[in-house]
């Protein structure tokens, strides 16, 4: 960490879910070990992140650019994360969703280039993967997915593609220190309400009937943000430039009916399960499977700490608590 000393950090995308553990750990990091703290300016769409002297942040469309909006052009670590990323969003917003993986990865490139910076992270997602072509094969990064653009998660998914093909350009082009991670599936306090954790705890809270969208079979693998943030610190300082990691936890593989059941055996609590069909904000040609390949990841030390029954049981008991606070 000590490799942050007195370091310029530009973020995108510091008031999402990811965005804002992340603005977190650099603080915590300048307030427990950082002698000469780093510098953290978020651009943001909306309200102010957080108010800390080792933060700024400024108001700013990512897709009309960069060089004006700023200051200061000296950064040596600059994080994407900016993106339309909840589905209903992305389905009731698409063009928007394009653009900011399209313009606005294009504009933090080409000001990234600009600033010399030392390392680039641009998120991308375990959503470029598609549906893997054997259903009991693992995702590794060299997997090249199979994905409609004829779809309503086209705009995020294809986007990412995307936002991938620049990094790749960008890098063989210019040279620029782009690393790619894609995160499968993070989860921890401050997800979107709206999320598949998130709304099956509510209903669970509130005693309402949890809908399961298809089947309930499809499956997902679950990472606890605070494992995530390792690895997007790891690929940052030490990934190879060029390259995509899968960002996740492999062994955390559950169907929507099993992770209902996991949140009735944590909470104690029980509520009626239906399966029902896609509602009509929401895109319903979602992958079967997604469960990555950390191969990559392990050979620079990665772990998973937190197993996902007991960050179930966090996140559950943290809902709880907002709810109680009226604070959700």
């Amino acid at each position: 960490m000590q490799e942050l000393e007195g370091k310029q950090i530009l973020m995108t995308g510091a008031s999402g879910f990811i965005g804002s553990h992340l603005l977190d750990y650099f603080i915590s990091l300048n307030q427990n070990i950082l002698t000469n703290p780093c510098k953290i300016t978020c651009i943001i769409n909306k309200e102010n992140v957080v108010k800390d002297k080792n933060v700024t942040t400024i108001k700013a469309d990512l897709t009309q650019g960069l060089l004006n909006k700023l200051p200061n052009h000296n950064f040596d670590y600059v994080i994407h994360l900016a993106a339309v990323s909840s589905p209903q969003q992305y389905k009731k917003n698409p063009l928007r969703a394009l653009d900011l993986s399209y313009i606005g990865t294009r504009n933090i490139l080409d000001f990234s280039k600009e600033c010399n910076a030392k390392s680039v992270l641009c998120f991308s997602s375990a959503a470029i993967y598609g549906n893997p072509n054997e259903y009991n094969t693992s995702l590794n990064e060299s997997n090249l997915g199979t994905l409609s653009p004829f779809s309503d998660r086209s705009s995020y998914t294809i986007g990412k593609k995307v936002l991938e093909t620049l990094c790749y350009t960008y890098f063989k082009k210019f040279n620029l220190p782009v690393k790619i991670v894609r995160p499968f599936n993070i989860y921890g306090p401050r997800m979107d309400k709206n999320s598949v954790l998130s709304r099956f705890i509510f209903k669970i809270i509130n005693g309402e009937e949890i809908h399961l969208y298809g089947d309930g079979e499809q499956t997902r693998t679950f990472c606890h943000i605070s494992d995530a943030i390792d690895g997007f610190i790891k690929v940052m300082l030490d990934g190879q430039e060029g390259e995509a990691y899968n960002i996740g936890d492999e062994h955390a593989e559950k169907s929507m009916i099993e992770v209902v059941k996991l949140l009735f055996k944590v909470s104690e609590r029980k509520t009626i399960v239906k399966t029902v069909n896609y509602p009509s904000d929401y895109p319903k040609d979602e992958p079967r499977r997604s469960v990555p390949d950390m191969t990559k990841m392990k050979k620079m030390g990665f772990i998973n700490k937190v197993f996902f029954e007991k960050g179930l049981s966090d996140l559950f008991y943290y809902y709880v608590k907002q709810m109680e606070r009226n604070d959700v």
